[in-house]
């Protein structure tokens, strides 16, 4: 009756008869919407909810995007259904208190685009960077979910699986923390207990020492350092994300990576270990983190758009490079809302900085084997950038294109 009665009214309310039908609606729905208080859903065998989510159009497409979100509430409605509109404050409320977090909302109705931005032109609902309208007229949330009714949430994990489901007014922050912390996985706890890990990578554990790794509350600043410290070296890495980690362990330049990993979580990372060997300890905390974290790394090719690295003035570069007795136990990188700062840095090294900066690839064209403090702003975008280096450095980005590796970088 509950399914039946309020699916029959989107085809009916386009009738001459709309008033009629949507008085009895009214008169009926109420008590039928809360009579039921979990309906039930059935999930039919359709592609991946995100995957489906991506090729619906967005009405308030913001920057933050699908991309980052690994849970999903999903709260079916239309722009005629007063009792969907009623929670739309709930929703809202909710979003506020889980924004940055990776659970996105995803309000969803089968009307067409143009219908749900002039409702949303009327209405001014406030802007939430993890709150998305989705038109569905292809109807496939609906028919995959088997969503006869609404109002009616389904929240969904980026595997698809069914995490929850019923009415707006029983979806609270209790709830949402509970599935949030039961998805989210116990790193800090596997790998403070895991000795076993550790044994398998190093069968001597001679190297490892002491490992701290914790999820980062800071959202803005960020800072990686790489240095000795009593007989040994330390590394460490604070407010990135795991993919960020295994790209700067590995070499690997950001803009030639597809990073397919769910979780969006920033770290920070603390490693110890009794050697006097850098590249040693990145290769043993490569290994210990892609084995925690299940990360798999692919390499392929492509012809790709890329910024060229050349020395136009090695004379002015010459200027600031450092003393190998000063900084062969040191190497910094640091950002702020505006600025790069590093000390002791290959340019190897400041074409990954500039790649994760611009997002194309950065090819060093430079021979100098030399490393470098180089400090340069970025908030004014690859212009400001562009022109720091050749003013201050002597370094030049050139566009080109060129054959390019990539690595895919996923998790189980």
């Amino acid at each position: 009756m509950y399914h039946k009665l309020i699916w029959n009214s989107y085809n009916l309310r386009r009738t001459i008869f709309a008033p009629l039908n949507l008085f009895i609606y009214f008169m009926f729905s109420i008590n039928v919407i809360y009579s039921q208080e979990y309906p039930s859903v059935s999930k039919i065998d359709f592609e991946n909810t995100f995957q489906i989510l991506k090729t619906l159009p967005i009405i308030n497409e913001k920057e933050k995007g699908i991309k980052d979100i690994s849970i999903a509430v999903i709260d079916f409605w239309a722009t005629w259904c007063a009792p969907c509109l009623r929670y739309f404050p709930h929703i809202f409320e909710l979003g506020e208190k889980f924004e940055g977090s990776s659970i996105g909302f995803f309000l969803v109705t089968n009307e067409k685009k143009n219908v749900v931005e002039k409702f949303l032109k009327r209405k001014k609902y406030p802007s939430k960077n993890n709150i998305f309208f989705i038109s569905d007229t292809t109807t496939k949330l609906f028919e995959k979910y088997n969503i006869k009714g609404i109002p009616q949430i389904v929240i969904v994990d980026s595997e698809d699986k069914i995490l929850w489901n019923g009415l707006p007014k029983s979806l609270n922050k209790n709830l949402l923390s509970a599935l949030f912390k039961k998805n989210e996985p116990d790193y800090i706890t596997s790998i403070n207990n895991n000795n076993k890990l550790l044994q398998k990578l190093d069968s001597n554990n001679a190297y490892y020492v002491n490992l701290n790794i914790q999820k980062s509350k800071n959202n803005k600043s960020t800072s990686m350092n790489m240095n000795f410290k009593d007989s040994g070296v330390v590394i460490s890495y604070s407010n990135y994300k795991i993919s960020e980690i295994i790209q700067n362990l590995y070499n690997i330049n950001p803009s030639n990576s597809i990073v397919k990993i769910a979780d969006t979580s920033r770290w920070n990372i603390e490693f110890y270990f009794r050697i006097q060997d850098i590249p040693e300890a990145k290769t043993i905390l490569a290994k210990i983190l892609k084995e925690l974290f299940k990360i798999h790394i692919d390499e392929k090719y492509k012809i790709s758009d890329v910024y060229i690295l050349e020395c136009k003035n090695p004379e002015l570069l010459d200027q600031f490079k450092v003393n190998p007795e000063d900084y062969e136990r040191m190497e910094h990188i640091t950002s702020n809302d505006s600025t790069i700062s590093s000390a002791n840095i290959s340019l190897d090294d400041l074409c990954k900085v500039l790649s994760s900066l611009i997002n194309i690839p950065v090819i060093n064209k430079c021979s100098s084997p030399n490393k470098y403090n180089i400090v340069f702003d970025y908030i004014g975008g690859l212009n400001q950038i562009q022109k720091d280096l050749l003013e201050n450095y002597g370094l030049n980005l050139v566009p080109s294109k060129d054959e390019v590796k990539y690595f895919e970088i996923r998790n189980n």
